[in-house]
């Protein structure tokens, strides 16, 4: 099963979370399988994740404002009977859309990559997923359990603006 369609399969209701550590593992030749993260580091987020967030998104944001701009504009010039001019409008949006596509992709690469390198103190196994959006961190979380199949990840997410509030663990 992909993560994507274990991440649809979640119940709405969460269980209670269980204030014991995750139990030892045995019967198992990676170095890492045993291995308990306990506690799972608090990581910052609010104010900290906003600032990234607003840092690598900004350009990107702005894009969408214009595609936005042009289809309005390009949907008026249509109802107008200016075939040319809504042809050229739409244009120009799909342009502004496909640049904000790439800006918020390399965006989600920087946050990541900012978010769980050495300097955030994140102990081996454990993604931080602040301040992406949920394609792209199911994206990211596919390609990493592709490359630790073996091995537990533990995923420290947010809930934003349009998550809902849900709790699973995902064993390959």
């Amino acid at each position: 099963m992909d993560f994507s369609k274990a991440a649809k399969s979640i119940p709405k209701e969460v269980p209670k979370q269980s204030d014991k550590p995750v139990p030892k593992r045995s019967k198992s030749t990676s170095p890492h399988r045993n291995q308990v993260i306990n506690p799972i580091p608090w990581v910052e987020s609010g104010g900290t994740v906003a600032a990234m967030y607003k840092k690598y998104r900004e350009e990107a944001i702005e894009h969408a404002q214009l595609r936005n701009r042009c289809f309005q504009a390009s949907t008026e010039a249509y109802i107008r009977g200016d075939g040319k001019a809504a042809k050229d409008l739409s244009r120009q949006g799909r342009w502004h859309n496909e640049r904000m596509s790439e800006l918020h992709a390399a965006a989600a690469e920087n946050i990541f990559a900012l978010r769980n390198s050495n300097i955030a103190g994140l102990p081996f196994g454990v993604m931080d997923l602040h301040g992406l959006h949920v394609k792209e961190a199911l994206s990211i979380v596919e390609r990493s359990i592709k490359r630790k199949s073996d091995q537990p990840i533990y995923l420290i997410t947010g809930t934003g603006m349009a998550s809902q509030v849900f709790s699973f663990v995902f064993m390959n």
